[in-house]
C-alpha cells in the first residue's frame, strides 16, 4: 500500500516535470524530508543533481504568508549569498525549487554562544540592509489579525486579553518602523551550517518591511538567549550597547513569544500536521504572562520609553507621553 508521503511524492514529481520543460525527460525521484509546518518539503533527484523543493499550504495564507512575497524576499537574500538561490517558482502551485546547500540544521544551542549571536548580528545587519518587498511586518498587526481570526473560529484563552491589552500599550513605546527587509522566523531550524562553516538562512515565507529590532528579538526568544548574550547581540549589531536598545529588544521579545503563542492556536483551526499545537501555544502563553508580570519588564519598558537610542526604533519620552501611561498595566 501507498504512503500518502509516498502518494505527494510522485504527485510533486508529476507537476515538475509537467511545468519544468527542461526536466521532461529527465530522471526524477522525490524524497519526503521532515520539518515544515505551513509546507512540505522534498530533496529531488534531477538525473543526479539534488535540488531542495518547498510546496506551500494554501491554509498557511491565513497566517499572513504570502509566496510572491517570500520569493521575492528570497531573491533579496540570494544576492546577498545568505540564502540558496531559488531555481524555478512555480507559483501557481506554491512550489519553490531551491538550490539545494549540504548542511545540516541548527539547534537554539548551536547559535546562543557569542560567536554565533556576533556572526547572526552581521548577518541581520546586511539583510536589514539590501532592499525591499512589498509586503510590510508588523508584528502588532500580526497578533491583532490573529486574535481576529480566533475569535471567529475558537474560544480565546483569557489570558490572551489581558496580553493584548499590554501589547496594544507596547506599540506606543517601542515604534513599529517597517523600513528594512526583515527574516521575521529566526528559528534555529531556518539556519544551516555547511561543511565550510558557512552560514545560511532559509525560510523566507514570514519576511516583509519591518523592524530591525524584532528580528534581533526574534531570534533572542527563538533561542531563549541569556540577559548577557542579548547585551553582546546588541552591540555587535549596532556597534555599541546601549540601553533603551537592550530595553526595547526585551520588550519585543516577549511580543513574539505572544505571535508564536496565537500562530499555535490559529494552527490548530487550519493545520493536519499531526502535531499537537494546543500544547504549543499554551507554552508560549505561560512565558508571556510570566515575562508581562514581572519586575524585569516593567522596569525595560520604563528604559524603552525614557531611553530610546537613536535609530533603535524606539519613541523619544515626549511622544511616548502623549499617546500612553505610565506602564504596562
Amino acid at each position: 500500500m501507498v504512503s500518502a508521503e509516498e502518494a505527494m511524492s510522485v504527485t510533486l514529481t508529476d507537476i515538475l516535470r509537467r511545468e519544468i520543460p527542461a526536466w521532461r525527460e529527465r530522471a526524477m525521484r522525490a524524497e519526503p524530508m521532515s520539518g515544515g509546518m505551513t509546507n512540505r518539503n522534498f530533496r529531488v533527484w534531477v538525473d543526479d543533481h539534488p535540488y531542495f523543493v518547498r510546496w506551500g499550504s494554501e491554509q498557511a495564507e491565513i497566517l499572513g504568508i504570502d509566496r510572491e512575497n517570500e520569493y521575492r524576499a528570497n531573491l533579496i537574500a540570494a544576492t546577498l549569498q545568505v540564502a540558496p538561490a531559488v531555481e524555478t517558482y512555480l507559483a501557481g502551485r506554491r512550489i519553490f525549487v531551491i538550490q539545494h546547500v549540504a548542511g545540516r540544521a541548527l539547534e537554539p544551542a548551536d547559535l546562543a554562544t557569542d560567536d554565533g549571536v556576533v556572526q547572526v548580528a552581521r548577518m541581520l545587519r546586511r539583510i536589514h540592509q539590501a532592499g525591499r518587498v512589498a509586503r510590510k511586518f508588523s508584528v502588532f498587526e500580526v497578533v491583532r489579525s490573529y486574535v481576529e481570526f480566533l475569535r471567529r473560529s475558537r474560544t480565546v484563552p483569557a489570558a490572551v486579553a489581558s496580553a493584548l491589552r499590554t501589547a496594544d500599550r507596547m506599540e506606543a513605546v517601542v515604534r513599529d518602523r517597517l523600513d528594512c527587509l526583515c527574516h521575521n522566523d529566526l528559528l534555529a531550524a531556518n539556519f544551516l551550517r555547511s561543511p565550510d562553516q558557512r552560514l545560511w538562512l532559509v525560510d523566507w515565507e514570514y519576511a516583509g518591511m519591518g523592524m530591525g529590532l524584532f528580528d534581533l528579538a526574534n531570534f533572542s526568544a527563538n533561542q531563549e538567549l541569556s540577559a548577557r548574550l542579548e547585551e553582546r547581540l546588541i552591540a555587535a549589531y549596532y556597534g555599541e550597547l546601549h540601553g533603551g536598545r537592550l530595553a526595547g529588544l526585551r520588550l519585543l521579545r516577549v511580543m513574539s513569544d505572544l505571535r508564536e503563542a496565537l500562530w499555535g492556536y490559529v494552527q490548530t483551526q487550519i493545520s493536519s500536521i499531526a502535531f499537537d499545537f494546543e500544547a504549543y501555544g499554551e507554552r508560549f502563553l505561560t512565558r508571556v504572562a510570566s515575562a508581562m508580570s514581572s519586575a524585569q519588564f516593567a522596569a525595560d519598558w520604563e528604559t524603552a520609553r525614557r531611553d530610546p537610542g537613536g535609530d533603535s526604533g524606539l519613541l523619544a519620552e515626549d511622544h511616548v507621553n502623549q499617546r500612553t501611561g505610565d506602564g504596562p498595566e
